[in-house]
């Protein structure tokens, strides 16, 4: 797996108290968006961790009857020794669990950390879905850069074209004067 710019941002996201506990990824098929979450399920919590493929028609078809059972099954753990973590992959295939997920927040805000990924989000807007005002960052994933495969950036590759140097990257962010 290539390594994803996103990945410290989950990271730092997912192990954190007062991050949103939605995070939700979308973009085009075959981006990563899939390998990105099971890696960080495997990092951060492998022994806590709850993965749902709902790509899975057996999985999707005992979520879409009962959409519910995903709560019932999160607190049956009991809080001590309940997943910290929950990854649902295709998310977008049971719009009903993103209200469970929002009873789950609310009621628990500091037991749970969602991980959502989906190809589509204009088939949950159009659905009319709940978006989790509130409890969810929104990030896209697109294909992989030249610079997540190590290949070298269009700009590298003119440069060597043009027989130019580029500059170095600047070790801190120039400011304005106040």
């Amino acid at each position: 797996m290539y390594g994803r710019t996103l990945t410290p941002f989950y990271r730092q996201e997912l192990g954190a108290r007062r991050a949103a506990p939605v995070q939700v990824l979308v973009g085009a098929r075959q981006t990563g968006k899939t390998s990105l979450a099971r890696s960080l399920a495997e990092d951060l919590a492998p022994e806590r961790a709850v993965v749902l493929d709902l790509m899975r028609a057996d999985d999707r078809q005992v979520y879409e009857r009962d959409p519910g059972l995903l709560g019932r099954r999160l607190r049956a753990a009991g809080p001590d020794a309940g997943p910290r973590l929950v990854l649902i992959d295709e998310f977008q295939r049971v719009p009903a669990l993103l209200d469970e997920i929002q009873s789950l927040v609310d009621s628990e805000p500091d037991r749970f950390r969602f991980f959502l990924t989906g190809s589509s989000s204009r088939t949950i807007l159009r659905r009319g879905a709940n978006l989790l005002p509130g409890r969810s960052v929104w990030k896209a994933l697109f294909p992989v850069t030249p610079e997540e495969s190590g290949a070298p950036s269009f700009l590298d590759a003119l440069a060597v074209e043009l027989g130019v140097r580029r500059p170095a990257p600047l070790e801190r962010p120039i400011t304005t004067p106040p």
